[in-house]
């Protein structure tokens, strides 16, 4: 019997991490594989915004013909009920000007997706009310088109590292660059040019902390299901 390939997606190396542990994988070059049973995982980091993740996604269906891909990552909260660390699966993903993909699967939230960054907690309440949506990120829309398009089964799972109450400054964008990687001495250099930041700093780490351990445990699980229910 051949083996089913799986493709995981993040744009954010913080977000692949916790998968890296829960699924045992390993580098190989620029990704990252492992063995489920009979299910070979690559999974990569693709970088911040839309093109980025279209082309990893395109990259992956190419080289490795996934039976299913997982875009998994971090999201913002909208719902003012939804705190950081709560594991969000859209059924549902809308992009801003209001063009929506409806997903397969036990999802039961709405995601939002931007072409930048929501940092104010008023600009959350704002998006919140006119589109109703739960959470907010820069790629599930974009992905779930492509994947429709490639004839891929996808499955979204983002976790929330910032909820809808909190406010996140600019300087706290440059902590990842535009490929995805983290920069920690821009950390280093936040806190030490400005003492005051060390409180948000430790607001976001915690924040992210509470979402990745959520995001590796859950893709681990959901993956396990979707096999189980292979047959």
């Amino acid at each position: 019997m051949n083996k089913l390939n799986i493709a995981i997606l993040t744009a954010m190396d913080v977000e692949l991490a916790p998968i890296i542990i829960e699924l045992d994988l390993r580098r190989v070059g620029q990704n990252f594989v492992g063995e489920l049973d009979d299910i070979h995982i690559t999974a990569t980091v693709a970088g911040v915004g839309k093109q980025r993740a279209v082309d990893a996604a395109n990259r992956l269906c190419t080289t490795c013909n996934p039976a299913l891909m997982i875009l998994a990552g971090f999201a913002g909260g909208l719902d003012p009920f939804l705190q950081p660390g709560y594991v969000c699966g859209p059924r549902r993903v809308i992009l801003i000007s209001g063009e929506s993909i409806e997903l397969p699967g036990e999802g039961d939230r709405t995601m939002l997706t931007v072409d930048k960054p929501i940092t104010s907690a008023q600009m959350k309440q704002s998006l919140y009310k006119k589109y109703s949506a739960d959470a907010v990120d820069m790629e599930s829309f974009h992905v779930a088109k492509e994947a429709v398009k490639l004839g891929c089964e996808l499955m979204i799972i983002k976790t929330i590292s910032d909820g809808a109450d909190q406010n996140i400054p600019p300087w706290a964008l440059g902590l990842v660059d535009d490929n995805g990687r983290t920069n920690m001495w821009a950390g280093v250099w936040a806190a030490l040019s400005h003492p005051r930041r060390i409180d948000v700093l430790f607001r976001l780490r915690r924040g992210a902390k509470e979402a990745a351990n959520s995001l590796g445990v859950s893709v681990a699980g959901q993956l396990a299901r979707w096999v189980a229910s292979q047959g």
